[in-house]
């Protein structure tokens, strides 16, 4: 046997070669290549080289079930070979999961199951040449040394020829990309190619993509018991796999180090990893961390991509659309795009719905502590980038959800991408759904910064959308933290602004006591700010709230002065909501023909501003007025119209109302099953929306039906529920109406004592709404003194 230098230019790492005779020939690194002859082919050298499976393995069922079906469940087999893609990010657990997998299936193929690192990402290796892999194949395979070719393509047809008749597992693990892989496919359809990659290959078109996602819950609960060799689960072990982010590697790694400190509990292991920001830190073990095997990923990245990398780092929310990233990153959306594709395809971000996107826990952990090697002027700059992208576009969006135009005065800055632009009230509507949490975060951020002014002007943008669709308990935490931020730098309108919206979530949320306070405290400052359509917009809601408690005089006063201002200024929306909602209080007093004129010219003034929701609230009100007037029919046919309205922009507030009337007029009207659905979901979106105001009348409302149809006892739950509720908010109103319906239900169970009972306390609350006077001997079957 020879060897004599090639015209080859490869280097070949060293290698352990076996010889015909049995001999061992080791070969150092040699420049410019070697060529080996021999007098024939080798035995095939070992094939069947799988790693150990694992005895701790847990979970993955789906993913096992998907394998066999792309293997074996072919509508055409023994055409092609069948090749699947295991990628995800780093430590998730993908070569775990592809070795298990080829120890299920190694009996499906007798030829061999094969086992080749390519060393994407490892530590001090250089990935995988190609054209060495493939000598290592053609080795295994007992082609001779001296009969492997030199180039890449002779090498590859070989393999292919020498495999076209074999069913052999072949297990290529931590491959960097398509254009390593390609050369290694073998020839024939019988064998399978079981693939794993940090990258999504999409180049290999006939692969079949497995994506490894986090472990559940439980399962990172068993996997970490088992490593740990632990049997009891308790709220440690549930908190140590929920700071490892459900990620095997970091899992593994703290099952490890807590195996080996006997000393400690998992309490103790959860301490440390509470101690260390992000956790990141304390995730080792040996020469092995979670840091590590990311910072391969990073380094892999071009400049640009690391760049985008550390900056998604300073987005202090859990996900991010293109113009975010962009703007933290000052690029076109367009070179953003590709970026964020580059990102996503190395599994370094996850698109959590089209278009957007989000780290890992840890992940992001790793970015953030990477940007912090960045000037503090530059991150400065970013995050001041994307504070004015959110501004800017949370006011645009303002713009089509809000029903009333203030202060539009907001500085977003220049911005050094282009803005989001919205066409419709839909287009604005989805953003702020899908951005609300950011904003809130944003907030918080900019607050924690020493930027009041911005977070007020951010607070004022969201009040819109969180009050129409119902995040009222976000929409008092935001405001509070206007009020609190406008106060230190002593900015009394935008105290004022927020103290009216906060009075104005807090009615309603049925904290009328709260809500009175609030709107007092904002009318004093608009008023001292000689602020005329603030000081009336103010007690427009304050005349609502009043009304609300019973305090129908006061409310009248209240409502009668806003409509006075608003005709001052000429301003047209506040008039139509003073007049509807002093329309509601000459209802309840009786005076209805006032009510009625009043809130048609109301009705008149919505639909010629366009305000859709005024409209649908007009109807509502209007299809009160006709129920209790006994023109149910027409009452039905407006209400049906209100529902419709409200549906349609997404009010689920205007929905639950519109259900609870139109379910008390389907009562009336006898159709009891249409009033039972219609207050069931009335009352489900009232509780949703934390209304208990709304949720007390629908309980009510309920127990009518029920009672109808002789369902007492839940009748009588559902009123004393609702009883309950309209008390601890002093709404007189609804208690009347509620113990008048408790009176009936106990007329109707031959209870008359019980029945005078409540309608005498009925008529006591109701003596404080509209002077009415007189003892329960009269209501029918009530038996006089």
């Amino acid at each position: 046997m020879s060897i004599v230098p090639s015209d080859s230019t490869d280097n070949v790492e060293s290698r352990n070669t076996a010889t015909s005779a049995g001999q061992l020939i080791q070969v150092g690194v040699i420049h410019g290549g070697v060529s080996i002859h021999g007098s024939a082919d080798l035995p095939a050298a070992a094939v069947r080289t799988l790693p150990g499976d694992i005895a701790s393995f847990t979970g993955r069922h789906v993913e096992f079930e998907r394998v066999l079906s792309d293997a074996f469940g072919s509508a055409a087999p023994g055409k092609v070979v069948k090749i699947i893609v295991i990628d995800g990010m780093a430590g998730v657990g993908k070569t775990a999961f592809a070795v298990h997998v080829a120890h299920q299936l190694a009996p499906r193929f007798p030829d061999g199951q094969i086992f080749l690192r390519l060393y994407g990402h490892t530590p001090g290796h250089q990935p995988a040449d190609p054209s060495d892999a493939l000598y290592t194949l053609l080795i295994t395979m007992g082609v001779a040394p001296h009969k492997i070719p030199a180039g890449l393509d002779a090498r590859a047809a070989l393999w292919r020829d020498r495999s076209a008749h074999t069913r052999l597992l072949l297990l290529f693990d931590d491959a960097t990309g398509s254009a390593q892989i390609k050369p290694l496919l073998p020839g024939g359809a019988g064998n399978l190619v079981l693939l794993t990659s940090r990258r999504r290959l999409s180049l290999l078109y006939d692969a079949m993509p497995i994506t490894l996602g986090l472990l559940d819950s439980d399962e990172a609960e068993t996997l970490f018991l088992q490593l740990a060799g632990l049997d009891a689960r308790d709220d440690s072990v549930a908190g140590i796999v929920r700071s490892c982010g459900y990620l095997p590697l970091a899992i593994s790694l703290m099952a490890g180090y807590l195996k080996h400190h006997q000393a400690w509990t998992p309490r103790h292991l959860l301490d440390e990893l509470d101690a260390v920001t992000g956790g990141l830190e304390a995730m080792y073990a040996e020469d092995d961390s979670v840091a590590t095997a990311f910072d391969l990923s990073y380094r892999e990245l071009a400049a640009d991509q690391r760049r985008m990398f550390r900056r998604l780092g300073l987005h202090p929310g859990g996900d991010f659309d293109v113009h975010a990233a962009a703007a933290l990153a000052d690029l076109d959306t367009a070179a953003t795009r590709r970026i964020l594709d580059s990102l996503f395809s190395c599994h370094l971000v996850e698109e959590v719905t089209r278009g957007r996107y989000s780290f890992h826990d840890l992940i992001r952990a790793h970015a953030r502590s990477l940007v912090q090697a960045e000037e503090p002027e530059d991150r400065n700059d970013a995050v001041g980038r994307l504070l004015r992208y959110y501004l800017a576009t949370a006011d645009a969006a303002d713009r089509h959800l809000a029903r009333r135009s203030r202060n539009r005065d907001r500085d977003t800055g220049r911005m050094p991408t282009p803005l989001r632009r919205f066409t419709s009230r839909g287009e604005a509507v989805d953003w702020m759904t899908a951005e609300r949490l950011n904003l809130q975060v944003m907030a918080d951020h900019v607050a924690g910064h020493g930027l009041p002014g911005d977070t007020v002007s951010l607070v004022a943008t969201m009040h819109g959308f969180l009050r129409v669709h119902g995040y009222w308990d976000q929409d008092i935490v935001l405001q509070n933290l206007a009020i609190t931020e406008a106060r230190k730098i002593g900015d009394r309108t935008g105290e004022a602004n927020a103290l009216h919206r906060l009075g104005e979530v807090q009615r309603l949320m049925g904290q009328f006591q709260a809500s009175v306070a609030s709107l007092h405290g904002a009318l004093d400052l608009f008023h001292g700010l000689a602020d005329t359509l603030g000081e009336a917009d103010v007690l427009t809601d304050l005349g609502f709230v009043q009304r609300r408690m019973g305090e129908y005089p006061a409310s009248a006063v209240s409502l009668k002065r806003a409509l006075e201002l608003y005709r001052e200024l000429g301003d047209e929306h506040g008039e139509a909501s003073a007049l509807n909602y002093l329309g509601d209080v000459q209802r309840l007093t009786g005076d209805y023909r006032a009510a009625m004129a009043g809130q048609a010219n109301a009705l008149a003034l919505f639909r010629a501003l366009g305000d859709r929701i005024g409209e649908a609230n007009v109807l509502t009100s209007q299809g009160e007025a006709l129920r209790i007037l006994g023109d149910y029919e027409a009452a039905s046919t407006i209400l049906n119209k209100a529902l419709t309205l409200f549906c349609d922009l997404g009010n689920r507030h205007g929905e639950a109302n519109a259900l609870n009337y139109l379910g008390d007029v389907q009562r009336l009207l006898g159709d009891h099953p249409a009033a039972m659905a219609g207050q069931t979901r009335a009352l489900a979106l009232y509780r949703e929306l934390g209304n208990r105001h709304g949720e007390a009348n629908a309980l009510n409302y309920l127990g009518e039906v029920q009672r109808l149809i002789g369902e007492r006892e839940a009748a009588a739950a559902c009123q004393a529920q609702s009883l309950r509720l309209h008390r601890e908010s002093s709404n007189r109103h609804g208690q009347t109406r509620t113990l008048i319906s408790l009176g009936e239900l106990a007329l109707d169970s031959g209870d008359p004592a019980g029945a005078r009972e409540r309608f005498q306390e009925s008529l006591g609350v109701g003596r404080c709404l509209c002077g009415i006077t007189g003892s329960a001997s009269g209501w029918p079957g009530v038996p006089a003194r």
